[in-house]
């Protein structure tokens, strides 16, 4: 019963990862923008994530705890990046779902490294055999979103 319970606390996590990532709020990146990678500000009522760091393309990205207490990150993204997640408990095993996403990744030490090819919304089972679900992560990566000039007036929109 515990266990479906929190797989349906981390589908409706999940969802709300998402929903959050495509809103108005969610897209304005951070000020400091590196290369093809931006780090979405915080959520102020969310707090921080002590246990998992996540760097992408160079860039390291704030990973929360939403409401329910699950790991989230989200940033924008063009282009191919590197990314690096590390578990400062360790890593015993991984997981990136979807599946069939087949991203390949490695393994090493207390870090998960893969490249994403393109914006990607995922998340990685994290030592999965712990049941518990505490170390599994909700990424959202998002297209960067660049400023047109207007043709007639020069303004930025």
């Amino acid at each position: 019963m515990y266990k479906l319970f929190r797989k349906i606390l981390s589908a409706i996590s999940l969802c709300l990862v998402c929903s959050l990532s495509m809103s108005a709020f969610a897209a304005v990146p951070a000020a400091a923008e590196d290369g093809n990678v931006q780090a979405h500000t915080n959520i102020p009522t969310y707090t921080v994530n002590e246990n998992i760091s996540l760097r992408v393309g160079g860039v390291d990205i704030p990973v929360q705890n939403n409401a329910g207490g699950i790991p989230f990150a989200r940033f924008a993204m063009s282009g191919q990046a590197d990314v690096e997640v590390t578990l400062k408990n360790g890593i015993t095993s991984a997981r990136i779902r979807p599946i069939a996403l087949g991203i390949p990744y490695e393994v090493s030490g207390d870090t998960l490294r893969f490249t994403l090819d393109e914006p990607l919304k995922f998340k990685i089972d994290f030592n999965t055999y712990d049941d518990d679900g505490s170390n599994d992560t909700y990424l959202s990566s998002l297209p960067i979103l660049r400023r047109r000039t207007h043709r007639t007036s020069g303004t930025t929109m």
